[in-house]
């Protein structure tokens, strides 16, 4: 899948515990929307929990190894977060293809 809003519709589905036909059957697309703007404030899933125990471990890493070295939430990421936004570098192309991926979704 190399659409982020596939993608999104399929970590949304596994964060309510519905299915992906399911939440196309009783979701509106505003709300699908909003759900999106949600989750670039606040990351719906785990890479919330990813980040979270980078930030601790990074902390506990730079408290030990001493000056030497100092260990950023990222080193201990397996797949780092990008920027809010990096996912959306054209925006003209990601707007497109999410309005295209949210008519597709809703029209099943």
């Amino acid at each position: 899948m190399r659409r982020p809003s596939r993608r999104f519709i399929f970590r949304l589905a596994l964060a309510l515990g519905r299915s992906v036909q399911d939440l196309s059957e009783n979701m509106t697309s505003a709300e699908l929307s909003e759900w999106m703007a949600f989750d670039l404030v606040e990351p719906i899933g785990g890479r919330r929990g990813d980040v979270h125990a980078g930030i601790v471990a990074s902390t506990v890493a730079n408290a030990l190894s001493g000056k030497n070295r100092r260990f950023k939430v990222e080193d201990f990421i397996v797949f780092p977060p990008k920027s809010r936004n990096a996912q959306y570098k054209d925006k003209t192309l990601a707007t497109k293809d999410v309005e295209d991926d949210i008519r597709s979704f809703f029209k099943r």
